[in-house]
């Protein structure tokens, strides 16, 4: 069906005559233009709207998780209570729009403009506003509890002594000497974001609980036995990390790319071994694309929207509810 004769259905059913409910889902709307278009209670989970021209649109009470509106221009848009929570809306523009009670919690709003946004109760909680703009914005009544902002969420590595360089040389040494030389490193605790890449180095054993990493490049890194409890990854590249064995219960992988990585048991000895703990870790919209997760602990994660094609899993303890809730699983090897 074309996305206008959708849209003329859609008004049919919000004006109580024949019609039907616009259900967009999974949608790619990428660079369309929607110039007034009234999609109230309309569900677009998981669309893309990237780059798209929306001004003037009402989206009042729509479904619109997950969804993608990373540099779309919403100036002027109606978006009262509609439900942004986890969505990617990086640069995107919302200047003058209405968004009294709308939920964007846990959303990725880094860089967008909210300038004149009437954004009264809205909840903003757990989101990331780095960059984001809220020139004369009306605020009044939003949550803004946990947000990742650009104010520092933890230490900064400037409070040290040495570079980060010298800190990683140093861990470095103490795992190749066993402890007989250098130091174990440990950042936890500390917003790490803009300290470079940690791309392609030894992280084996170190301790980075409750820290912040995001955005950053650790692919190919050596991360075994790491303990990293309550750290936030969302939006790092993780691809082909040696992971096994790694605690990360509680932690942040949203929207993170994790693809090929290893997250099987680490073998201590003949008899002893550590499972890579992802228990209640929030891995939505991440890209697990042909990781090992053999035997991994996944209780109580949220899997809602993962992409795990060409995964392995065997012995590895998944509901049947997360994994209804993941992409590809279909393709998963040997649940």
């Amino acid at each position: 069906m074309q996305l206008d004769e959708l849209v003329r259905r859609h008004a049919l059913f919000r004006d109580s005559r024949s019609g039907r409910r616009a259900v967009v889902s999974g949608y790619d709307l990428s660079g369309l233009a929607l110039i007034g278009s009234d999609l109230s209670h309309a569900d677009l989970t998981g669309s893309s709207f990237y780059g798209a021209n929306l001004r003037g649109c009402r989206f009042d009470c729509a479904t619109l998780f997950a969804c993608d509106f990373r540099h779309a221009d919403l100036e002027n848009a109606s978006l009262v209570r509609a439900d942004f929570s986890e969505a990617v809306m990086r640069g995107c523009k919302l200047v003058r729009a209405h968004l009294r009670g709308a939920n964007f919690a846990g959303s990725n709003l880094e860089g967008a403009d909210f300038a004149q946004a009437d954004t009264r109760d809205a909840c903003v909680r757990g989101a990331v506003i780095a960059g984001t703009r809220f020139d004369y914005a009306n605020l009044a009544g939003a949550d803004l509890q946990d947000v990742l902002s650009d104010k520092p969420s933890g230490r900064l590595l400037a409070e040290l002594n040495l570079s980060l360089e010298e800190l990683l040389r140093l861990h470095l040494s103490f795992i190749d000497s066993r402890g007989a030389a250098g130091a174990a490193l440990d950042l936890s605790g500390f917003d790490l974001r803009g300290s470079g890449s940690f791309a392609g180095a030894c992280l084996t054993m170190f301790r980075a609980q409750q820290a912040v990493f995001y955005g950053l490049d650790l692919s190919h890194t050596a991360l075994q036995a790491a303990r990293c409890a309550g750290a936030n990854f969302r939006d790092c590249r993780l691809d082909r990390a040696d992971m096994r064995g790694i605690a990360l219960s509680g932690a942040s992988l949203n929207n993170a790319s994790l693809r090929d990585v290893s997250l099987r048991a680490l073998l201590i000895d003949d008899t002893h071994r550590m499972q890579s703990d992802h228990s209640n870790a929030n891995l939505r919209n991440a890209d697990l694309r042909g990781a090992d997760l053999r035997g991994v602990l996944l209780a109580g994660a949220d899997l809602t929207d993962v992409d795990l094609a060409g995964a392995k899993l065997s012995a590895c303890k998944v509901s049947s509810e997360q994994l209804g809730a993941a992409r590809n699983a279909n393709e998963v090897v040997g649940v």
